[in-house]
């Protein structure tokens, strides 16, 4: 779908959607009792980075047609969507700053990045509460919390290791200087940018494997 169609039709839906949009914030968490902690799924071992896909720029449903340059910031926003204790709005603040960046002031790209950044606030609340149900879950043990983001932090380690060498001693730091869940989160999400392409896996990858 070319660029022009797709605008037309986020802002026809913006002058629908306005309200919505702005209540969705609060509410787009996924919520566990007092008691509980939000937690990674258990995967296949060794498979914990199967989690972090992307379908490009858009939805699986509905692709965006836009620079290329800008196709990176999206799988990073996918991806981001699927660590478990992540605001919604930090993916979407790091998303609008990775395309900005991605631009370098072309006001054409800049177009595209006013498109983007427009249909996550009004569409994004529905994809980040199925990826957070799909991967996420609410378990009572803090312990057993952390110690699967660690999985997740080991397995970006080894990943790095065997394919940006260059990279190991910047993810090493970070694992070590990550300490409690949250903190833990924060250091995947980071090293998501820095790694991106290959550590998120492409709808159109995993087909064809």
């Amino acid at each position: 779908m070319s660029r022009l169609c797709v605008w037309i039709v986020v802002v026809f839906v913006a002058l629908f959607r306005s309200s919505q949009s702005q209540m969705q914030g609060a509410a787009c968490k996924l919520k566990c009792r007092a008691t509980s902690h939000v937690a990674f799924r258990k995967t296949v071992e060794g498979n914990e980075l199967s989690r972090f896909t992307s379908n490009g720029c858009g939805t699986a449903s509905f692709r965006v047609d836009v620079e290329e340059q800008l196709t990176p910031c999206c799988d990073i926003h996918d991806a981001c969507y699927a660590l478990c204790g992540v605001e919604r709005d930090r993916c979407d603040s790091d998303f609008a700053t990775c395309l900005g960046k991605a631009c370098n002031g072309k006001k054409s790209c800049l177009q595209s990045v006013g498109m983007l950044t427009s249909g996550v606030s009004m569409f994004g609340c529905s994809a980040f509460m199925a990826t957070q149900k799909d991967n996420c879950e609410c378990i009572a043990d803090r312990a057993e919390a952390e110690k699967r983001a660690d999985a997740v932090m080991n397995a970006v380690l080894i990943h790095t290791k065997k394919t940006s060498p260059d990279l190991v001693d910047t993810v090493a730091r970070s694992t070590r200087k990550a300490d409690g869940l949250a903190s833990k989160v924060s250091a995947v999400r980071k090293l998501l940018a820095k790694l991106n392409a290959t550590i998120i896996t492409r709808d159109n990858q995993r087909q064809e494997l």
